[in-house]
């Protein structure tokens, strides 16, 4: 990690520390770029904004149709 970014993410995490208008300020800047998408919309706005979009990644990927493999789950406690 670079050490300007190292700086910016501790002083980032001083202020979400703080709390206040500039938490709620970094927090709403920050959420669209880090998000974890909660619902459906949020999903897919959060993959039509990946740096991906348009480079044809989905032909290649084909799912595996296998069934998979015999797990034994029973646990002998004796």
């Amino acid at each position: 990690m670079p050490v300007g970014d190292a700086v910016l993410i501790r002083a980032a995490a001083a202020a979400f520390r703080e709390g206040g208008d500039e938490a709620l300020r970094l927090r709403e800047a920050l959420s669209p770029a880090v998000s974890t998408a909660r619902t459906g919309r949020e999903l897919v706005a959060f993959l039509c904004a990946s740096p991906f979009v348009g480079e044809g990644m989905g032909e290649d990927f084909e799912r595996d149709r296998s069934t998979g493999r015999v797990v034994d789950l029973e646990v002998d406690l004796s």
